[in-house]
């Protein structure tokens, strides 16, 4: 994403309103003043993919042995169907020759037509969208397409990072559930009820 703004505004020129998707070609191109801002609102206005009536496509060259998904609050490892309905996958992990597993991903609108496909990495957006935000970094993607938002991430993890977060998720429930005791003990002590804080948790 490029925004057209900060491409003008570093050279003093009439800035154009609101933001436009450039490549990376394009982007370097705009910083380097190759653009007026009256070709930047063409640019956005009727972009290239538009005029010529082809799906959007790319792809994340990042490869693993071993993924770790990181979905719903949960964290998936070693599953190679995350999601499936009616026998259908919806999320699942392939292997290519070099052991390396990649993602997969089909996403279907409200009549049942195919708008987004991951094979092996590689995606594609078979129909018209709100917006696709693409860095040239190529490691993540988000699809707005009327009510729907998908959003893919790679980076760098390893299992203790997992452990370490849900250590940290378990510490910060223990902390809600000790807090939940203490007031409930406090409210049974402002009735007049008898000493029950033998049922509380205790770090002994």
């Amino acid at each position: 994403m490029a925004p057209l703004r900060s491409a003008l505004a570093r050279r003093a020129i009439p800035q154009v309103r609101g933001n436009g998707a450039l490549c990376l070609q394009h982007h370097k191109e705009a910083d380097a003043g190759a653009f007026t801002p009256e070709q930047l609102r063409t640019l956005k206005e009727d972009p290239f993919l538009r005029r010529v009536d082809v799906a959007l496509i790319g792809g994340f060259i990042w490869k693993r042995e071993q993924l770790i998904l990181r979905a719903g609050g949960g964290f998936y490892v070693r599953c190679s169907v995350l999601l499936e309905m009616a026998s259908r996958p919806i999320i699942w992990l392939s292997t290519d020759a070099d052991g390396n597993q990649l993602l997969n991903l089909d996403l279907w609108d409200e009549n049942g037509s195919l708008v987004f496909s991951m094979r092996d990495n590689d995606w594609i957006v078979w129909k018209e969208s709100d917006d696709v935000e693409a860095p040239p970094s190529a490691r993540s993607l988000i699809v707005r397409m009327n009510e729907a938002r998908l959003s893919v991430e790679f980076a760098h993890s390893s299992m203790d990072d997992v452990r370490a977060e849900l250590a940290r998720r378990d510490a910060e429930s223990n902390a809600r559930l000790i807090g939940r005791y203490q007031a409930e003990l406090e409210s049974l002590r402002e009735q007049s009820a008898p000493q029950i804080s033998r049922l509380l948790p205790t770090d002994d």
